[in-house]
C-alpha cells in the first residue's frame, strides 16, 4: 500500500486492454468469416431446389374464417397456388409444392425454387 497522505498510483494498463479489445475482435471477425465461407452455398439439410416447370392453381371458391385475438374474419379463397418443381438431384423427380400466392405472383417459370423436402 501507499504511505499515509501519499496518493496510491495505479499503474496503466490502456496497452494491455488495447490489445484485448484487437485480438477479441480479430477472433469475432474470425468466426463470422469462417461461418460465411463455410455455410454459403450449401443446400440446406431436409430442402429441395429445383427449377419450376409449371404454375397452376386449383380453383375453389371457400370462405375461411380466422379467429384470433383481434376477433373472426371472414376471408374469400379463390384456391391453392401451387408450383411444379423439377429436381435434378432425384432423378429429374416432379414434386406439386402449394405455396403462398405473393409467392406465386413474383415467381416465373424457369426460375429456381427451394422448397422443405415432403416426408
Amino acid at each position: 500500500m501507499s504511505e499515509p497522505g501519499k496518493p496510491y498510483v495505479v499503474p496503466s494498463t490502456a496497452r494491455r486492454d488495447i490489445a484485448i479489445g484487437v485480438g477479441a475482435a480479430v477472433v469475432v471477425i474470425v468466426l463470422v468469416l469462417f461461418a460465411f465461407v463455410h455455410f454459403s452455398g450449401k443446400q440446406r439439410a431436409g430442402w429441395l431446389k429445383g427449377e419450376i416447370v409449371e404454375k397452376f392453381v386449383e380453383k375453389r371458391n371457400e370462405e375461411l374464417l380466422v379467429v384470433s385475438r383481434k376477433g373472426a374474419k371472414r376471408l374469400d379463397v379463390d384456391g391453392e397456388y401451387y408450383f411444379r418443381v423439377r429436381v435434378p438431384r432425384r432423378q429429374d423427380e416432379l414434386y406439386d409444392v402449394n405455396i403462398d400466392p405473393r409467392v406465386y405472383k413474383v415467381k416465373k417459370v424457369g426460375e429456381e425454387f427451394e422448397f422443405p423436402e415432403p416426408k
